[in-house]
Formats: C-alpha cells, sequence, structure tokens
C-alpha cells in the first residue's frame, strides 16, 4: 500500500470528535487525489458537501461509541387492525452510546494530544457536539475557526468516505505529499495519536487485514502497555482511567436489557454495533407483537437467537495464526455473549 503524508488542520469546533474520529482539512486539497480507494464517490460526497473537511477514521483504532445509529431495518409485514397505526410508518432510529464517561474521555484525550484545551461539550437535542475549546491559549467559539495544525499519513478511504488515517499533531519537516514507506510509518508510529490513544488504555485495537503486520505490531505493543498498566492498577484505590480495567468482552456480559451495555459495562465495539443493531430488529418485533395483541412489552432482554445471521465474517486469529468465523471466537449463547479471543488478537478481513 502508498501512504501520503497530507498536512492541515483539524477541527473540532462545531463537531463531534470521539476517540477514533476527527474532522480535517488539507492544505492542499489534491493530495487526495494520490489516494487509491475504491470509495472515491463516497469521499468526494462529503468532500464537497463539507467544503473539503473530511473525517479522519483513525487506523488500528476503535473507541467507545458515542453516538451510534444502526441502519434502520425493514418494516414488519404485519401491521395493526385497520393498517394504522405507528407500526405503518418507518421506525424512528435510534441512538445507542456506551458507557459515557470512558467514551468522552478518549474524545477529550484525542484532542489534547492535537493541542486543543478546555472543551465544552454541549448537548441539542440527540445531538451532542464541541461548542467551545481553547487554541493555543486562544477560546474558539466558532465552527471552523479552530484552525490547528497538524498532519496525517493515510493510504485507504474506506466505505463511509473517510480517510483511514495515522493522525499527528504540529508541524514535520517533511514535504506535504511525501509518500512514506511502511517501514518509514512504523518509525513515525509511537508519535501518532493513534498509538497514544492506545497506550492509554481508553480505546481498543481494531485490527483489518489491510494493516500490514511492521504497523499492527507497533500498536499491538501499545495495547500491551496498557492491559499491563491495568494489571498492575487492578484492585488499588482510584486507578487512572483504563478501558482494560472495565472489559468484560472476554468474560462476558448477561444481556438482561440493552442498558446493561449502554451504562453500565464496555464491551468491544464492533460488537455493541452488532448487538445495537440486533437488538432494534427485536425490539420493533415486540413493537408490533404488542400492537396485535395490545399486550405492553415488558421483556426487555437482548436474545442472541440469529445473532449471525446477517453477517458471520471470517477473522484471522494472531495466537493461533488461522482464518476462522466470527461464530467461533465469539459464543452468543441465550443472553450470553463472551469473546472466546480478545479484540487483540483478531484481524477482520472487511
Amino acid at each position: 500500500m502508498k501512504y501520503t503524508l497530507i498536512k492541515g488542520s483539524f477541527h473540532v469546533v462545531g463537531q463531534s470528535p470521539d476517540g477514533d474520529s476527527v474532522k480535517f482539512r488539507a492544505a492542499n486539497p489534491d493530495l487526495w487525489n494520490n489516494i487509491n480507494t475504491d470509495h472515491r464517490e463516497a469521499f468526494q460526497k462529503t468532500f464537497v458537501s463539507e467544503n473539503g473537511v473530511v473525517t479522519l477514521r483513525l487506523e488500528g483504532v476503535d473507541a467507545l461509541e458515542t453516538h451510534y445509529t444502526p441502519p434502520s431495518p425493514a418494516l414488519p409485514s404485519i401491521t395493526p387492525l385497520g393498517g394504522t397505526g405507528a407500526l405503518t410508518k418507518p421506525p424512528t432510529a435510534r441512538n445507542y452510546s456506551q458507557p459515557a464517561e470512558l467514551g468522552r474521555l478518549a474524545a477529550n484525550q484525542l484532542m489534547h494530544l492535537i493541542g486543543v484545551t478546555a472543551p465544552k461539550w454541549r448537548v441539542f437535542g440527540k445531538a451532542v457536539y464541541v461548542s467551545e475549546a481553547s487554541i493555543n491559549g486562544i477560546p474558539v467559539k466558532t465552527k471552523l475557526m479552530d484552525t490547528i495544525p497538524g498532519y496525517i499519513v493515510t493510504g485507504d478511504i474506506e466505505r463511509n468516505g473517510r480517510p483511514v488515517s495515522w493522525i499527528f499533531p504540529g508541524t514535520t519537516p517533511l514535504v506535504d505529499g511525501a509518500s512514506i514507506p511502511r517501514d518509514g510509518l512504523a518509525e513515525m508510529a509511537p508519535q501518532s495519536v493513534n498509538y497514544q490513544l492506545l497506550r492509554m488504555g481508553l480505546v481498543y485495537p481494531f485490527f483489518f487485514m489491510t494493516l500490514p503486520a511492521v504497523l499492527r505490531n507497533q500498536l499491538a505493543s501499545a495495547v500491551r502497555e496498557a492491559r499491563e498498566a491495568a494489571a498492575r492498577a487492578a484492585g488499588k484505590p482510584n486507578p487512572p482511567a483504563n478501558l482494560w480495567l472495565l472489559d468484560r468482552s472476554t468474560q462476558g456480559v448477561e444481556l438482561s436489557s440493552i442498558r446493561v451495555l449502554t451504562t453500565e459495562q464496555a464491551i468491544f465495539p464492533y460488537l455493541f454495533r452488532k448487538i445495537a443493531q440486533h437488538f432494534q430488529r427485536i425490539d420493533l418485533e415486540r413493537q408490533r407483537a404488542a400492537a396485535l395483541s395490545g399486550v405492553p412489552v415488558s421483556d426487555e432482554s437482548v436474545p442472541l437467537d440469529g445473532f449471525f445471521n446477517d453477517a458471520n465474517p471470517h477473522v484471522f486469529v494472531i495466537s493461533e495464526q488461522d482464518f476462522l468465523r466470527l461464530d467461533d471466537v465469539v459464543e452468543a449463547k441465550g443472553t450470553t455473549l463472551r469473546m472466546r479471543r480478545g479484540p487483540f488478537d483478531l484481524v477482520f478481513l472487511s
């Protein structure tokens, strides 16, 4: 894969950054044409609509979800008698979030690492965004006026049009548009925000086959540091924030309610998104049954029957050097979900 260094500015005011995404404007937008991607159309659509400001997806990182909206499920084929009522309309999109404190901390730390201080968050309806932040000691309240210098290294754009990027604060003597070899990027990796967030234990690793082993190994070393720090801090009073102290992915969670995952326990965000999609379908079916029977819904549990029906991708298990299906490494039985392998041990093919 060819990697390109692109200089520009990060933007957070009026935006909703989180631990794995942030807005960016390239100083030379023509450099986006250097990226070889199958998703040029999706990128160009957002590039034009946002006047050259794009959302970056941090390479190798998956933060706790702070505002996830699953795709809307199809309407049920049966509607209440008379053909009227809520189930004849498209289902209302719902936002789901994981336990908020650590997700917000990851977003704040990302901003701190790129040079933002004193961010102020505002809630407006379903939207949560940064209404004000300090850049070099100067408070900024106006969207896109927070010009935060930085640069990225990227080699691909994902299906939603977001450049998959290593992000770096400040300036560099390297030339804008420089081609960065894989080994050169491996040497730069520890200075990246991606690496730092993983090392602090504020985000999960999320590895894809497009990430070369030499780069994945760099990020894996940061994850090991975070997990070792969590092991040392376990049981001690007032330990520093570290998601590996809270993670229940491999221990397993009992899904008596979706609130277990939105307010109480942290799991691998990839699985959280799949559960949110699965639960939304279940919830709609329960609404349909309640409308037909006239009996209000009382069951809040999340049964996992059919959890892998929509997608059961192959994953590469690093420790076993083998390709397995997702249902080989994730146990979904009744209302219990458990990963047999940790997130740091998996590489997703797509």
